[in-house]
């Protein structure tokens, strides 16, 4: 069984030691222990600052997002072939990491090199303290990693808890007194990932070590199938070629089947990219955004000129207009996307000598479900706004129009009213259903 570790050195010789970003596969290992870095800390001393937000600067944060993709990759083919990595719970730190342009951020936080199916378990952490045997207690005696609750009980406090109640959700296998999860065991692809609260660090932990060797054992794939060696080809049974003639058969029909299917594939992508309206960031959201504007009646892309990039540009008979579009993982829209859009509107009036309708579109809390969310804006957006005559618009209401527009695809008065609303609404949030 190997073991290797991401930030969390074991002197140990069958232990192989690497970092997070680092140059060392870990695609020969069963069990991956990993310990989250404290962003914040991280990258003290390079953070940089506009509008009052702190942010990485694209020098660090294009290298870093790419080597995080890179090792969250590797986790992930290790647990689609059943294996296991332990993850020690820390505190969630989230940091604007700068893209390529200037005023233009993505989030980061120090959770995005695990492989999870579902980031909702992420947006739970929440900073806190506790611990010690009177305070935690084990959900199931019969958990692969009940061990270790029991091997370090007494040394056990944790930094971290998933705020949910967990009375009801074993897998939650550690909680506290508020029945908060401070351990969690979840099932990835064919593997699992188990979150773990800290315990005292040791250079030298063979505790730790024998510890998660004997909870692994019933969570790791050790069936091990042979592979056809190449002589067996050689060996023929009585009806085998009838059933390749019918294997041969079937694969035709399946063949003309397919065809039949990616048409209807085709068909149904083009229309359930609207969905990405409610979840996505970036490129991708800004293509669907165009598109859901081009229902409505506009004529609209992406421009790029020069050093000149705007997200989207759009017009129709009723007049024109720009729009900046930004996702946010956890947040609301701040000022940084707003001072872009203001340049953009500044820019293209250098350009054309008329000031275009500039529109703010927003997809906040884009990971949280649309009727849970928070107000998309932040005040300072709001104030600034109403001095510079920049509507304010988010994906969740262009959403709504194009749903009414599929639905009603011969209304034109309602284009034509998404349109008006959209090109005049100055300084206040636009209304679209």
């Amino acid at each position: 069984m190997e073991i290797a570790t991401l930030d969390y050195f074991i002197d140990d010789k069958s232990v192989l030691n690497t970092e997070l970003i680092g140059d060392v596969t870990v695609l020969d290992s069963d069990i991956v222990i990993c310990d989250p870095p404290n962003l914040i800390r991280k990258w003290e001393g390079h953070l940089m600052s506009e509008a009052n937000e702190n942010y990485l600067s694209a020098n660090y944060s294009i290298g870093w997002i790419k080597s995080v993709a890179e090792r969250r990759a590797e986790l992930s083919t290790l647990l689609e072939n059943g294996k296991l990595i332990i993850c020690f719970l820390n505190p969630l730190t989230e940091i604007l990491a700068q893209k390529r342009y200037r005023g233009d951020y993505e989030s980061i936080t120090n959770y995005d090199f695990l492989p999870l199916e579902d980031y909702t378990y992420v947006d739970l952490i929440t900073k806190g303290e506790g611990g010690n045997n009177s305070n935690l207690r084990l959900i199931g005696a019969n958990n692969p990693f009940a061990q270790f609750f029991h091997a370090f009980k007494m040394d056990m406090r944790y930094h971290a808890y998933f705020d949910c109640d967990a009375s009801k959700k074993p897998n939650y296998f550690i909680q506290n007194k508020s029945k908060r999860g401070v351990a969690l065991l979840l099932k990835v692809l064919n593997g699992h990932i188990v979150f773990l609260p800290r315990i005292p660090y040791e250079y030298q932990n063979l505790k730790l070590l024998g510890v998660i060797h004997s909870c692994s054992m019933k969570l790791l794939n050790t069936e091990v199938i042979t592979p056809r060696p190449k002589w067996i080809d050689k060996f023929k049974l009585r009806g085998e070629d009838d059933f390749i003639y019918e294997k041969e058969s079937l694969e035709k029909k399946i063949q003309k089947l397919e065809i039949e299917k990616s048409i209807v594939d085709e068909k149904m992508t083009k229309l359930s990219q609207y969905k990405k309206l409610l979840f996505e960031q970036g490129g991708e959201l800004e293509d669907v955004v165009i598109e859901s504007f081009k229902l409505m009646g506009f004529n609209a892309d992406g421009r790029k000129k020069g050093d000149i990039e705007h997200d989207i540009v759009f017009d129709s008979k009723e007049g024109r207009g720009l729009a900046e579009v930004e996702g946010k993982d956890r947040s609301a829209v701040s000022i940084s996307k707003l001072d872009q859009l203001n340049r953009a509107v500044d820019e293209d009036f250098h350009l054309n000598g008329k000031y275009p309708q500039g529109v703010l579109i927003g997809n906040h809390y884009r990971l949280t479900e649309p009727e849970s969310r928070k107000e998309p804006f932040t005040n300072k957006v709001h104030i600034v706004a109403g001095k510079k005559s920049l509507g304010l618009l988010t994906t969740i209401e262009i959403y709504k129009a194009v749903e009414y527009i599929l639905d009603n695809p011969k209304d034109e008065d309602f284009k034509k009213e998404c349109r008006v609303k959209i090109l005049s609404t100055e300084g206040d949030m636009i209304r679209l259903i």
